[in-house]
């Protein structure tokens, strides 16, 4: 009888511990999840104002105000004066010599980036 309650009792403990554990993966998988979505990047614009302030949800609508935008922003006429003037300049070209390339070169870090300057 005794063997009997500790086999019960052991099996029991087992069950526990095994519900724990999936709690704990469901836990954790869940915790991951919302970390994924949190992550991810937005991939299409809701919703948009049209000229009169009126707001769009419609996929085609949005779409369409959207066209009209980029038809009015592309094709506006830009005044330009022509009163600035570039004088052209020319300078002579420094020749680089083959020895300071090669000093450069050797002054170079390896798997390091260049410098910006």
């Amino acid at each position: 009888m005794q063997e009997v309650l500790l086999l019960h009792r052991k099996r029991q403990g087992k069950s526990l511990l095994m519900s724990w554990r999936v709690q704990q993966e469901r836990r954790m998988f869940t915790g991951l999840q919302s970390m994924a979505k949190s992550r991810q990047d937005v991939v299409g614009v809701n919703c948009v104002k049209d000229a009169n302030r009126k707001v769009l949800v419609e996929n085609d609508q949005v779409k369409e105000e959207w066209r009209k935008y980029m038809e009015k922003l592309l094709n506006e006429e830009n005044t330009w004066d022509n009163a600035t003037i570039c004088e052209k300049v020319q300078v002579p070209c420094e020749l680089i010599r083959r020895d300071e390339i090669l000093k450069a070169l050797r002054m170079m870090k390896k798997g390091k980036a260049a410098d910006p300057t």
